[in-house]
């Protein structure tokens, strides 16, 4: 409880953390949901606090003393003295790893990079090692400047990553509770909808499991996918994983797509806001294949496959309803 008690006071103290911050770290780290640049933050207070196993022996009781009293001095910790003699280097030690923790905190804290996409965009991200990420629209992915012994990276939304092959280094994607580990291959995740997955992977050996119940897991080779919902492992599939990527070429590909996928698709291809009036059209499905059409291409398109009343407003609005016979 000491070290916990001394490391709040110099988090707070610092303005680096404030105490709601802190406990709901321990919180997600216990849960294992912590994102790529807070299990950094976490890693680096195991390696400060393992420095308190230095021996004691190694100084004098007088630099133990000038130890203290410098590092206390400097970090200004209210209310905390050595008890005995024999102590004061321990507290020297704890004071000196709180420093070293805090540093690489507020390192980390500048030193996360997260891009983003709006409505109707599309990025291409290099990460530090060398790989390439395309970002989808509406998507975000958060990783850190340097990569440590594991290439973390947390997703929102969806992308394409073509890794660069290193075994010395796992590349771990964090996307709605769910982790996807490799060492070198590329494959795409669609993370888009809460509490699901869905990984296809284009080349290279890939490893899906829910970080919550680590028995609800696949392993994936080229043109095979998994879909996960709610922490459970739904189905596995073999097709060919190039249609499930073809949006990084600027197509929409459509196989058996609800109308509710499809509503979910356009609005954030083309920045709109789509309404269903009827319910029992969402559970309608759609296969197609548009490549750089316009919004008002692919909704005639749907219309006539489905006899759609399609409606578009002037605030960006679409309404899609029946056609009355």
């Amino acid at each position: 409880m000491r070290v916990v008690r001394l490391f709040c006071v110099l988090l707070i103290k610092h303005h680096i953390l404030n105490t709601t911050q802190f406990y709901k770290l321990i919180e997600k780290f216990s849960k294992k949901e912590t994102s790529a640049s807070e299990q950094q933050i976490v890693d680096s207070l195991f390696k400060a606090f393992q420095k308190l196993n230095v021996q004691v022996e190694e100084h004098s009781k007088t630099e133990r003393e000038r130890i203290y009293y410098n590092i206390s001095t400097k970090i200004q910790v209210p209310n905390i003295k050595p008890k005995a003699k024999h102590n004061y280097y321990t507290w020297a030690t704890l004071a000196s790893a709180c420093v070293v923790a805090l540093v690489v905190i507020q390192q980390l804290f500048f030193q996360t990079v997260v891009i983003n996409t709006n409505r109707g965009e599309q990025k291409q991200v290099t990460l530090p090692d060398g790989s390439l990420v395309t970002l989808n629209a509406n998507s975000e992915l958060e990783y850190p400047k340097t990569f440590e012994s594991i290439r973390t990276i947390t997703l929102k939304g969806e992308a394409f990553f073509n890794v660069k092959r290193d075994t010395s280094k796992p590349f771990v994607v964090t996307s709605n509770g769910y982790t996807t580990q490799v060492l070198g291959t590329s494959f795409n995740i669609n993370a888009k909808q809460q509490h699901d997955i869905f990984v296809s992977v284009n080349s290279g050996k890939v490893e899906v499991a829910s970080k919550h119940n680590y028995n609800e897991k696949a392993v994936l080779v080229k043109d095979q996918q998994v879909r996960f919902s709610h922490q459970k492992l739904i189905a596995k599939y073999n097709h060919n994983s190039a249609d499930y990527n073809a949006w990084t070429q600027r197509v929409i590909l459509l196989k058996d797509t609800s109308v509710a996928e499809l509503e979910c698709i356009l609005e954030d291809w083309y920045n709109v806001n789509i309404s269903i009036t009827d319910a029992s059209l969402l559970s309608e499905t759609l296969s197609g294949k548009f490549k750089n059409e316009s919004l008002e291409t692919v909704l005639q398109s749907i219309a006539l496959i489905k006899h759609l009343k399609i409606e578009i407003h002037e605030d960006n609005t679409i309404t899609i309803s029946k056609k009355e016979n």
